[in-house]
């Protein structure tokens, strides 16, 4: 695992100045699935880069995503990386399986590769491996930590140097 921070502050150089689009997939209504709207919920009025929450069937946002003209895309989305609750993996679009875990149709990298083509965006994936994904479950404590320091994190490559940011960045493992 390399240090978060690092790779979170080579991403912001990487990406500065760009039109930032991050979507967040899942549903709220099953424990951790509900990882991606929950982080676009907490960064309402925190970051300046565009929102949106493309709930669990992100297919229906296309023509939106098209329409906002990113340069890059980061999609958060809970799915089976094989690892422990709250890990996470981030992945270019080339990177990702065929058949990724998910739960949401159609596949992941057909919708990445349709974004990717419309919009000739960079496309970065944040698959958090969910604790539990059942009817009814609110998100496990593990899941929450990530989500917590995703928030920290995004604010940081935004440029808030706050305690909060700073706080969160060290806290999670790539």
């Amino acid at each position: 695992m390399e240090n978060t921070y690092e790779f979170f502050l080579q991403l912001h150089r990487r990406f500065e100045g760009k039109r930032l689009l991050v979507v967040g997939i899942g549903n709220e209504l099953c424990g951790d699935d509900g990882l991606g709207p929950r982080l676009i919920a907490a960064l309402q009025g925190k970051v300046g880069a565009q929102l949106l929450d493309a709930g669990d069937v992100p297919e229906n946002f296309l023509g939106k995503i098209c329409s906002l003209r990113p340069e890059v895309i980061f999609i958060v989305d809970a799915a089976d990386i094989g690892g422990e609750p709250g890990d996470i993996a981030v992945l270019e679009t080339d990177e990702l399986p065929g058949l990724m875990a998910l739960t949401h149709n159609p596949g992941l990298r057909l919708f990445t590769y349709f974004l990717q083509q419309e919009t000739g965006a960079q496309i970065l994936v944040m698959a958090v491996q969910p604790g539990g994904t059942s009817p009814g479950a609110g998100i496990s404590p593990a899941v929450q930590r990530t989500l917590n320091c995703l928030v920290g994190l995004f604010q940081y490559m935004d440029g808030d140097d706050s305690a909060e940011a700073k706080r969160a960045a060290p806290g999670l493992a790539v």
